[in-house]
């Protein structure tokens, strides 16, 4: 993705709050030493939580600092919901 720190990737899901109309991205920096995750691969992610400024955001909030990966099959459903 563009615009993120040397090292970095967005760790997140498509999530519909509402309707179809309101899918969007949420997600956290996650800071990786070592190889990047393909773009749009899924994972499983083990990581230290810190809080710090988050680019993508554009301000302070949570970061992820990556300590294992490995590769994940999708899941049933590639969206989550909040509307339950």
């Amino acid at each position: 993705m563009d615009g993120l720190p040397k090292n970095c990737m967005l760790f997140g899901r498509h999530a519909m709050t509402c309707c179809a109309n309101d899918i969007g991205g949420i997600g956290y920096l996650c800071k990786v030493k070592g190889t990047l995750p393909k773009e749009n691969a899924w994972i499983m992610l083990t990581a230290k939580v810190e809080a710090g400024y988050s680019a993508p955001h554009g301000r302070d909030g949570i970061n992820l600092i990556a300590t294992n990966i490995t590769p994940a099959k999708p899941p049933k459903d590639e969206l989550v919901y909040f509307n339950n």
